[in-house]
């Protein structure tokens, strides 16, 4: 029978790091992936051929199957991820885009940190982080050895990332809201990296004058956050994750019910964010959003 990761009676967030780790764990039980050519099918498809993308993958050396629907930072992750626990599993995403033209991820801002609107801690945001990084680094390198020996072509810069303050009433909010992060973190060897508090000067130089906000008061400073190119970060983390599965197919079709996938597939992880809510057979699933985030722990 398909896993399903969302246990009864549980209340799970949509990008809950919870969810991951349940897949994870599933697959080290149960699961056997598959890398080839994209496969496309008219996105106003109203039949996609499920079966034969499934046949395919098993006839491609995949022992069992994976369908993730939705290929934007989670999903990716999700099957990559899937790759590393068991190279024989045949992956299938299902987007109604190619990779890394398509959905929020596209379109996300690129800002990898843990840090809260507010200055804080998101919920797990060192681990998250730093598994996030780890990947991003990953990937970076697959694709330079790929390009080789040509120069390498980065989709990512450690710039750091600084919270800004724009009055004295939100430096006050942002700077308490650094110093208990910074404790709740104290275990990590990177603490002072993730969190630091600079004044309105220290904020203003690490801008840089000319395009510093005449109003700013301060921020929160994490040295080791990130700026990513989205698109280009999805395309290579595609690439890398065809290459290390048995087989592979990216089919761009939008999904309009799961039970056909769930026959079709040994397994079915859903990650769409806040299309959740518009993909039939998820109505009763007992799922809250949350804007903004991509946790991939």
């Amino acid at each position: 029978a398909p896993t399903d990761p969302i246990r009864d009676g549980e209340r799970l967030r949509s990008g809950d790091a919870n969810v991951l780790s349940m897949i994870a764990q599933g697959f080290r039980a149960r699961f056997a992936v598959v890398g080839a050519p994209h496969v496309r099918y008219s996105a106003r498809s109203h039949s996609p051929p499920h079966a034969e993308v499934a046949r395919s993958l098993r006839e491609g050396g995949a022992a069992r199957t994976l369908a993730v629907v939705g290929g934007g930072l989670a999903g990716m992750s999700v099957a990559f991820h899937a790759t590393q626990l068991d190279s024989s599993v045949g992956v299938a995403i299902f987007d109604a885009a190619k990779p890394g033209e398509g959905g929020a991820s596209a379109a996300a801002a690129g800002l990898l940190h843990p840090l809260t609107t507010r200055g804080g801690l998101i919920w797990r945001g060192v681990e998250s982080f730093d598994s996030a990084a780890r990947l991003v680094q990953r990937t970076q390198a697959h694709a330079d050895e790929a390009h080789a020996p040509g120069p390498p072509q980065p989709f990512y810069f450690e710039h750091g990332v600084l919270r800004v303050a724009r009055s004295e009433a939100q430096a006050k909010i942002y700077e308490d809201s650094a110093a208990k992060a910074r404790w709740r973190c104290a275990d990590s060897p990177h603490a002072a990296e993730h969190f630091s508090w600079v004044d309105g000067q220290q904020a203003r130089a690490l801008i840089g004058e000319a395009a510093a906000p005449s109003d700013c008061a301060g921020g929160v400073w994490c040295a080791r956050g990130l700026c990513i190119d989205a698109p280009s970060y999805l395309r290579a983390l595609w690439t890398a994750t065809a290459e290390a599965a048995a087989s592979a197919r990216w089919c761009v079709v939008e999904v309009r019910a799961l039970a056909e996938l769930c026959v079709q597939f040994d397994a079915v992880v859903v990650t769409v964010g806040a299309a959740s809510a518009n993909v039939p057979g998820l109505e009763k699933q007992p799922l809250s959003l949350v804007r903004g985030q991509t946790l991939c722990y």
